[in-house]
């Protein structure tokens, strides 16, 4: 998979930055491009800021339980190096998710198809008032899973006893 983009591409930050200039979720706008860096203007945060982004090395790990050490252990099992950058015209719902913005225009479009989905969109804003909807929430919008609704009925079970 490539990134491709121009300047003037607004980007949306994916990874916090070590040196604090930008957190995950980020709005910048690409303002030049040269070999090993990208220069974003943010939009967002710091507005007028100016960021070289560099290249980031993310991590995958396995997870399981060490008999010997009593406890579940993460083990690297890969690792990939790309900029911590996304297109951010638009952004998915499910794309959206661990992400804070500044303000959202929501669209729900025919409905909402899963779970948890709307809890999502209409959490990702900092503020009630910089959110906005397309078109008013249905009831159909707000899912709760199969799971979460046993789990629940358990525990109402459990302290009635």
């Amino acid at each position: 998979m490539d990134l491709r983009l121009k300047v003037g591409a607004r980007v949306m930050f994916t990874k916090n930055d070590e040196r604090g200039r930008w957190v995950n979720g980020s709005l910048g706008v690409v303002s030049g491009i040269a070999a090993g860096a990208i220069r974003v203007e943010l939009v967002s945060d710091a507005p007028g800021t100016t960021c070289d982004v560099t290249p980031v090395a993310w991590e995958t790990y396995r997870y399981a339980f060490d008999p010997d050490e009593g406890h579940i252990v993460a083990r690297p099992v890969g690792s990939y190096t790309q900029y911590p950058l996304m297109l951010a015209w638009a952004v998915t719902i499910h794309k959206a998710q661990g992400k804070t913005l500044d303000s959202v225009l929501i669209d729900f479009g025919t409905g909402a198809f899963a779970p948890g989905q709307a809890y999502v969109a209409l959490s990702r804003c900092r503020s009630i008032e910089r959110s906005r909807l397309a078109r008013p929430l249905r009831t159909a919008d707000v899912m709760c899973d199969s799971a979460i609704r046993r789990f629940y009925s358990t525990l109402t079970e459990t302290n009635k006893r």
